[in-house]
């Protein structure tokens, strides 16, 4: 990654404006006066049986990724429709912004894989003029003063879009060409780095999905096999239900507690973030006497914790004992069978199993009983162990990305806050980034 030199930051004087303090040779814009914005005027009785196969594209704001535009997810529409509203053509460097739904989505066309249209949901922002350069307007999009500024206009007002003479009101701070270029250069590198780290991602956890597919079926150096009720396994391995390997299931009490005090935590879904689960993000607490009080069920430390409503197979261990509600069952395997982090990785590669299995009309889920007869393999302990080590030390990796990815997310966020206002000024005749 590369980092900003201190020599760099230029001092200058500065100037009070109607948004906030900004450096002296800066303008104040609106966006009314300074952009092209056009939408879509309804869908000239376009119907989604039109849509085609191939054909000029049509972007939704459901194909904006990660501020892009996923192509391969993208409808078609004729060559006709296309043509019929050239006011709406999108051209490489164009900004999209979602006026509908989850209003201040942004998106830039940094390729144009072939011509392409809007649907009625989605604005198209290009700089009237040669004073504003394009990146650096998509970066503007994304400061937090453009946020308070969608915010105030969802919480003032009973319509649920964002109309373009609304937009048009928005204020931004507009520094000369140069010093634009240089802002959206430093952004552009930290967005290269998140980019980079989640292709990382992706391809770790395909790596690892594939390795489980493997140490679950074929173990580790095994030549001979056996078919069974789910699959085939090594000889030297059983098939058993989960029932006969665990001490016990724990089945949550339904009714939430009346209070919350004390350092037991109280978990939910929202609460999950990666194999262990130890903390309430939302500082939900119980103590002894409400459990004892409202009979709540606590899973013990080390047991693992499994989704068994909604989406199933949502698995962690309980890193201390904890509560949670009855969107879980707690597993206390018998360690002397069934480790519990090769018990924590293998219910996570049933999930699709434990999601047909399940009932309910609205909401599925899987009652207790028939987590007692599932069907499951059990390797000898040892290769258990030596799997879960395998598939720990891929975790390990996925974490240390993970961190590093909302690092550079903290890092993006802080910039865009202090070079967008001018809080911290660039120099424009010398390289403001150097290798770290």
């Amino acid at each position: 990654m590369k980092k900003q030199k201190t020599s760099d930051i230029a001092v200058g004087e500065y100037k009070d404006t109607p948004i906030g303090r900004i450096p002296k040779e800066w303008d104040v814009k609106s966006t009314h006066e300074t952009l092209y914005m056009k939408g879509r005027i309804g869908w000239r009785g376009l119907k989604k049986s039109e849509f085609t196969e191939t054909g000029p594209y049509l972007i939704t704001g459901v194909d904006f990724i990660d501020n892009r535009i996923d192509w391969d997810n993208c409808f078609h529409i004729t060559m006709e429709r296309y043509l019929e509203s050239p006011e709406i053509q999108i051209r490489e460097n164009d900004v999209l912004i979602t006026k509908d739904g989850t209003i201040g989505k942004v998106a830039f066309i940094d390729h144009l894989p072939g011509p392409a249209s809007l649907n009625s949901h989605l604005l198209v922002l290009r700089p009237a003029s040669n004073n504003i350069f394009p990146k650096f307007l998509f970066y503007i999009l994304q400061s937090e003063q453009f946020i308070a500024f969608i915010d105030s206009i969802k919480t003032g007002s009973t319509l649920t879009g964002l109309s373009q003479s609304n937009f048009g009101k928005y204020k931004f701070p507009l520094p000369p060409v140069p010093i634009q270029h240089k802002i959206a250069a430093i952004l552009s590198t930290v967005d290269a780095a998140i980019a980079e780290t989640d292709t990382i991602i992706a391809k770790t956890e395909q790596i690892k999905k594939g390795l489980m597919q493997e140490l679950f079926t074929r173990g580790l150096g095994h030549t001979e096999f056996k078919d069974t009720e789910i699959g085939r396994i090594p000889v030297n391995w059983d098939i058993v239900r989960l029932g006969q390997v665990t001490h016990k299931l724990i089945v949550p009490m339904r009714d939430k507690p009346k209070k919350f005090e004390g350092d037991i935590p109280w978990c939910r879904i929202e609460d999950f973030n990666g194999k262990y689960l130890s903390e309430s993000k939302s500082g939900q607490f119980v103590n002894e006497t409400i459990i004892n009080e409202m009979h709540l069920k606590v899973f013990p430390a080390g047991s693992v914790i499994c989704s068994c409503s909604a989406n199933l197979g949502i698995c962690a261990i309980a890193g201390r004992d904890l509560v949670t509600n009855q969107t879980f069952i707690g597993i206390v395997p018998k360690q002397e069978e069934l480790g519990n982090e090769f018990l924590y990785y293998l219910m996570g590669n049933y999930a699709n199993r434990l999601n047909k299995l399940s009932t309910g009309t609205t909401i599925s889920y899987l009652p207790s009983k028939e987590f007692e007869s599932f069907l499951i393999i059990r390797p000898p302990l040892a290769e258990q162990c030596n799997i879960a080590a395998i598939l720990s030390n891929i975790d390990r990796r996925l974490e240390k990305e993970f961190q590093y990815h909302t690092h550079l997310e903290i890092l993006k966020k802080g910039l865009i806050q202090d070079l967008l206002t001018g809080r911290n000024r660039v120099k424009t005749n010398n390289e403001v980034i150097e290798h770290a």
